[in-house]
């Protein structure tokens, strides 16, 4: 179950990065580790930007 979950993290990660917009989450840590892995593998671009959902 945890590698399915990573999975749909990676995918939501990857098009929010392609579009440029930002993830609210209460997942953080992940998104984060996905946010330095992303600024790894393209230095120039726009940092993924992940931030707590307090809803």
């Amino acid at each position: 179950m945890r590698q399915a979950a990573w999975l749909f993290d990676i995918q939501i990660a990857a098009v929010a990065f392609a579009a440029g917009l930002d993830v609210a989450t209460r997942n953080i840590r992940d998104f984060e580790e996905l946010s330095a892995s992303l600024e790894r593998l393209y230095p120039g671009a726009p940092t993924l930007a992940v931030y707590p959902d307090f809803r």
